[in-house]
Formats: structure tokens, C-alpha cells, sequence
């Protein structure tokens, strides 16, 4: 972070996202939510109103406005992420197993992609609920690679995923679960998106289903234009 940030900017931003993820937002809500004085969250929501990234219904609470949409669409259009993944995906074999690809930000994974063991890849681009990155795979493999927190996961989860080079999260069943490797790219190789089979992993071995999720997940770096090499695993190597 840069010694001085802006803290309007950083206030907006803050304000966006619990806007759009509540989707339906008071002034009072947002203060209280945010820790603002009601006339901060109220100047703020309506400069967001007359940018367009929000109006106001009848009883006028806050909306996501028509601008939230333009921003969301340019955004998944210049990342470029899902777009490439998804032929890349289609082309490979899963079958018996989910899929999801997805990004960590503040503590939350939000899922571009999540396809259960019986649903199709454009079943799993319909709405789904962010994670809390220590209740998500692609949450903890993400992490493992990150110089800087905050963290939710534990320091021990982390050094065991970076370790290996791959993340297990299992249901509460013990026999479901799901293996996650990172996506890498920049010149810096750090992790920008995670992706992982859901599967049951009394069935698959999860040291298998990560060494078939690196091979894919490096198809998809080469793609986005980052380099192919990712960072060395520490340690022995990968437990089986």
C-alpha cells in the first residue's frame, strides 16, 4: 500500500461494494456498516447517485445504478480471465469433477466460475455466494502465496499449501471437498486467481487433481500473457 492513500477514493470504493452487495442500501445501513457519520455516507452515496452507480427507489434507499453494470462488464473484459478460462476449460476433461475459478479481495473469494460435479460450465457462471477465504481452497492456495496480508487463514495452513503447491478444503462429510492451485501472473508471480476441482476425494487422490489443475491452470497464465514459470515449491516436495 502506498504511504499515503486516498482515503475518498478508498471510502468510495468501500462503499460501492457494500452497495452492490447488499443491493439495496439506507444511508443510516451504510454509516453504521462502514463506521461513517451518517452526513459522510450520505455525501458519499450521492455522488455515487449522480456518477450512476447508484439511484434511489421510492423510499429512497440506494440501488446499484445502470453505471455499476458498464463498470462490471469492462472489467471482466479487460481481465480477460474468464474469457480465456473458459475455452481452456471446455476443452479439457472433468469429468465426475466441479470446477471453479475464482479471486480473493479483502478477505473474500468471489467465484467467476463455480460448476458443481453434475452441472455444465455455463451452470456455473449464474450467481453465487463470495467465501470467506478461510472457508474456500482457492481462498487459502491464494494466500499461501501472498508477501502480505492480512490473512485469514492460519500460518500453518499456509506454509503446508505453499508448500505443497496446492489447497484442500474438505466438506463437513469428510468424503467432498475441493483442491485448489493458484493462477499466476505479473512480472512479480503472484497469484491472480486460484482455481480447483470439486470432487470426492475418497475417489481422487488430491495430488493427482492438482498436478491435472497446474497443467490447466498454466495453459491459462501462458494465455493471459504471463510467463509459464511458476514459483518453486518449498520443501521436499508434494505429499502424496
Amino acid at each position: 500500500m502506498t504511504a499515503q492513500p486516498n482515503r475518498s477514493l478508498a471510502d468510495g470504493i468501500a462503499l460501492l461494494g457494500l452497495l452492490c452487495s447488499t443491493g439495496k442500501l439506507g444511508t443510516s445501513d451504510a454509516a453504521q456498516a462502514l463506521g461513517w457519520e451518517t452526513t459522510r455516507a450520505n455525501r458519499l452515496l450521492g455522488t455515487l447517485r449522480d456518477l450512476g452507480l447508484a439511484e434511489q427507489d421510492s423510499s429512497r434507499r440506494y440501488l446499484p445504478g445502470p453505471g455499476v453494470h458498464v463498470l462490471a462488464a469492462q472489467c471482466l473484459q479487460g481481465s480477460r480471465l474468464l474469457s480465456v478460462t473458459l475455452p481452456i476449460l471446455r476443452g479439457s476433461d472433468r469429468e465426475g469433477l466441479g470446477v471453479a475459478l475464482g479471486v480473493l479481495w479483502r478477505g473474500l473469494v468471489c467465484y467467476l466460475l463455480h460448476a458443481g460435479q453434475t452441472e455444465s460450465l455455463d451452470a456455473g457462471l449464474t450467481e453465487f455466494t463470495p467465501y470467506q477465504a478461510d472457508d474456500s481452497s482457492i481462498g487459502l492456495v491464494i494466500e499461501a502465496h501472498l508477501k502480505h496480508g492480512p490473512y485469514r487463514n492460519s500460518p500453518a495452513a499456509r506454509v503446508k499449501a505453499r508448500k505443497d503447491g496446492y489447497a484442500i478444503r474438505r466438506n463437513d462429510d469428510r468424503i467432498h471437498g475441493s483442491v485448489a492451485v493458484p493462477i499466476f501472473g505479473g512480472k512479480d508471480q503472484v497469484p491472480i486467481a486460484g482455481l480447483a476441482f470439486i470432487a470426492d476425494l475418497t475417489r481422487h487422490r488430491p495430488s493427482d487433481l492438482a498436478e491435472r489443475l497446474r497443467a490447466t491452470a498454466d495453459v491459462i497464465a501462458q494465455a493471459l500473457g504471463a510467463s509459464s514459470g511458476r514459483p518453486a515449491r518449498g520443501g521436499g516436495g508434494r505429499k502424496t
